[in-house]
């Protein structure tokens, strides 16, 4: 069985969305500044997006390859 992530853009491009929400999460949790609730609220709901959208877009070509072996 093949891995799920190999080395193509949208592995790479899956991966770089959770490095992204990582440091989100992570510079919220750590910044001595408090932001607002409501920006800390759209950037991890962008960042949650768009990591869904990237592993939603890597599965079915993953699911195509795997149909057409």
């Amino acid at each position: 069985m093949k891995p799920f992530l190999r080395k193509d853009g949208r592995s790479f491009y899956f991966l770089f969305c959770v490095l992204f929400l990582g440091a989100i999460v992570i510079y919220r949790l750590i910044s001595d500044e408090r932001p607002s609730v409501l920006n800390s609220i759209l950037l991890i709901s962008v960042a949650l997006l768009n990591l869904s959208s990237a592993f939603y877009s890597l599965y079915d070509v993953r699911k195509k390859e795997r149909n057409r072996d």
